[in-house]
């Protein structure tokens, strides 16, 4: 459901990106921030990448350029990971609206309304105490 352009594992894709960028801005060395880079432009921003997540060429290129230059920031990818979280936040407010969206909020609330009897039976039958007597009283 956070998907947008690409089929069902784009989400995947998304979420896993954002924590490779994430990773990536952990590293100190700049020999192993730029192969890191390299990486995941490869992976997941590369037109035709095995796990693109869908952010515009020119933003790929602009990333890949920088990278030529050796100028790796940790802030290389910022524009990059604006763009996909919008793209999420966008696919899930357009669930929101869902039908299937609305299927599983009245299951859960159905669900709900189960545990809730289900609960308040429980609830009834600790309060009744055996007197000793084989009598059973309420508490």
């Amino acid at each position: 459901f956070l998907g947008g352009g690409g089929g069902g594992g784009v989400a995947m894709e998304r979420l896993e990106f954002y924590a490779a960028v994430q990773g990536f801005k952990e590293i100190s060395g700049r020999g192993m921030m730029k192969t890191r880079a390299g990486v995941i432009l490869d992976k997941y921003l590369a037109p035709g990448a095995k796990k693109e997540v869908g952010v515009p060429e020119a933003e790929a290129r602009a990333v890949e350029d920088l990278l030529d230059e050796g100028a790796v920031r940790k802030d290389i990818f910022d524009k990059c990971v604006k763009i996909v979280l919008e793209e999420m936040e966008d696919a899930v407010e357009a669930f929101k609206g869902s039908e299937n969206y609305n299927d599983l909020v009245e299951e859960v609330k159905a669900l709900e309304i189960r545990l809730g009897a289900r609960d308040r039976r429980r609830d009834s039958s600790d309060d009744e105490e055996d007197d000793g007597g084989g009598k059973v009283r309420a508490g």
